[in-house]
């Protein structure tokens, strides 16, 4: 899929993409051989953010399961403009204090912040889907102010 966003200067934004493993229930999870996505962000003429995802079967034979099999989903939030400004300020401090230590077993969720002009790229790894939902929407709640509760619990249904 490729989606294009374009906005005003001094628009804000909160855009959210993710893809699961497929239903686990059915042996269909991470059963395809590739998936490829493209999200683009711009204010004005100029590209603020090019994001793409490509999962495919590796050439070494390693299927798409055993290599994704730790987590089941994955999520890209991208959020740009002046009212979320606070609110990737409040981010980045969080993800400041992130400490990274080897560990014998993989965490359950995983996330992290990338910054960019006016803006942020967050990505979410969960283990289980609800986990990463539950993650964005305990952050997001943050800025219901600017969208409104309902409109974050409908996008996330």
């Amino acid at each position: 899929q490729r989606q294009t966003f374009r906005l005003e200067p001094g628009a804000s934004a909160i855009l959210l993409d993710w893809i699961t493993s497929g239903r686990m229930s059915r042996g269909e999870e991470w059963d395809f051989t590739r998936y490829h996505s493209v999200n683009e962000l711009w204010v004005g003429e100029k590209r603020i953010v090019r994001d793409a995802v490509l999962l495919e079967a590796g050439a070494d034979k390693r299927t798409l399961r055993g290599r994704m099999r730790v987590y089941s989903c994955y999520a890209t939030l991208i959020l740009t403009g002046p009212k979320l400004k606070k609110f990737l300020d409040e981010l980045a401090r969080m993800y400041d204090t992130i400490s990274v230590f080897q560990q014998s077993q993989p965490p359950s969720l995983l996330w992290s912040l990338s910054r960019t002009f006016d803006g942020g790229v967050v990505r979410i790894a969960g283990a289980e889907t609800e986990q990463v939902k539950s993650w964005i929407k305990d952050r997001l709640h943050a800025i219901d102010e600017h969208v409104g509760p309902d409109v974050l619990n409908k996008a996330l249904i």
